[in-house]
């Protein structure tokens, strides 16, 4: 699955795992949930779960 780059990527696509990566780094830098949901255009639900799926699997796969 291809995203867009809602993050500066200049358009570039991010695949769904580099998207994933750097959703669950800004939330776990400090970024609040919907902040980061509305920065990468992904669901507010999305973001609780990729970051839990990392904790637990330190992996985003």
């Amino acid at each position: 699955m291809i995203q867009r780059g809602f993050d500066g990527t200049g358009g570039r696509t991010l695949d769904s795992n580099d998207l994933r990566e750097r959703v669950v780094r800004a939330h776990l830098n400090g970024e609040p949930i919907r902040s980061v949901a509305a920065q990468f255009g992904v669901s507010v639900s999305s973001v609780p779960k990729w970051v839990a799926r990392y904790r637990a699997t330190d992996s985003v796969a």
